[in-house]
């Protein structure tokens, strides 16, 4: 893997991307093999490969691999759902919507917890 040009930081308030149950950033996973020695996942951010630092209990519900999502909700939780299951259930949210999604978007019932 290609060494990151950033790393993200989860703590600011992030733009959504994509609405679930709630509004998301989400970031598509390109590598998770720095998940055990070094706490981070490597991203996709606007074409850019990235580094996303994750919590502990982030494989939690499962280890994710390439193609599935990170998530990173309003409130900074970092999550990840599977490839088909996010691109199944997501919204897309245009940049410039992303203040005002809770009227222009009506939520679909996801099938994943969180």
């Amino acid at each position: 893997m290609s060494e990151a040009l950033r790393t993200i930081s989860t703590d600011g308030l992030l733009a959504p991307t994509h609405v679930i149950s709630r509004p998301v950033t989400a970031f598509r996973i390109c590598a998770a093999d720095e998940i055990a020695t070094h706490r981070r996942v490597t991203v996709l951010a606007s074409g850019e490969v990235a580094h996303v630092h994750v919590p502990d209990d982030f494989c939690r519900a499962g280890t994710p691999v390439t193609g599935d999502w990170l998530l990173v909700s309003l409130v900074g939780e970092v999550s990840h759902c599977r490839a088909e299951l996010f691109e199944q259930e997501s919204i897309p949210v245009a940049r410039a919507a992303a203040g005002c999604i809770a009227d222009e978007v009506h939520l679909r019932n996801p099938r994943f917890p969180g």
